[in-house]
């Protein structure tokens, strides 16, 4: 029993982190394509338990899920601290130019919406219930399309 419980969390974990992006320029890409906005999470998955709350409280739901497959692309830009969390070179460089453009002044956890091609449509606040947050998304991106 205890084996397929953990087989069942872990294939849970991997089809949630299919959803989520590490490279800006291949979610601009599909976010074309598939006329979708970006939601652009600059987190530390191993030190910051605002990121964790969030991820815990709303990326995970089940609302949350529905709505980004149909409406957004996700990238994450993660600074984890641990060794054993630690990102390739190619990932790292690449995560400290989006923090750069995007996220200079290194605020933990950051999130931002942007238009298909990187265009920031808005900062987003993560104070919110998984509806309110949801909600929030949709309207920012309403206004953004008028």
């Amino acid at each position: 029993m205890r084996i397929l419980l953990f087989c069942l969390i872990i294939i849970g974990m991997l089809s949630f982190t299919e959803q989520w992006g590490t490279q800006l320029d291949e979610a601009k890409a599909k976010a074309r394509k598939e006329n979708k906005s970006i939601l652009l999470i600059f987190t530390g998955s191993d030190w910051d338990k605002k990121s964790e709350k969030f991820k815990t409280d709303i990326l995970s739901s089940s609302d949350f899920k529905t709505y980004i497959s149909k409406s957004l692309e996700l990238v994450v830009v993660d600074f984890p601290r641990l060794n054993k969390n630690k990102l390739s070179q190619d990932q790292v460089s690449h995560n400290n130019i989006v923090l750069e453009k995007y996220n200079s002044t290194r605020k933990i956890p950051y999130l931002l919406l942007l238009d298909e091609t990187g265009k920031i449509i808005d900062v987003l606040d993560i104070n919110f219930t998984t509806n309110v947050f949801v909600n929030q998304i949709k309207q920012r991106i309403d206004q953004a399309k008028q």
